[in-house]
């Protein structure tokens, strides 16, 4: 979650859900994660970077999960980012 802005208006879209909030996002995510031997290997690759003047930007990329029993997944995401005192920080997070 250190990615995301601490902040109730960042967004997470997936699966035809819409999870509005930091800490509904982390509590989307907690079961997901509680199990570190579950945990798939993520690695990401970017496909396109665009510039929303100084302090946003969006990405679009691809996310690659190899999961602990062999299966894997792919899927394309979009993300927006915003420049925060802490770094750069996910405020719209598409997957899929």
């Amino acid at each position: 979650m250190a990615s995301y802005e601490k902040a109730p208006q960042i967004n997470y879209v997936s699966g035809g859900k819409v999870i509005q909030g930091y800490d509904a996002i982390r509590a989307m995510y907690a079961p997901r994660f509680a199990d570190p031997k579950a945990m798939p290997q993520l690695s990401t690759e970017v496909v396109d970077f665009d510039p929303l003047g100084a302090d946003y930007a969006a990405v679009i990329g691809r996310f690659n999960l190899a999961m602990p029993n062999g299966e894997k997944a792919t899927g394309l995401f979009s993300l927006v980012f915003h420049k925060t005192a802490e770094g750069w920080r996910i405020v719209s997070d598409h997957s899929g």
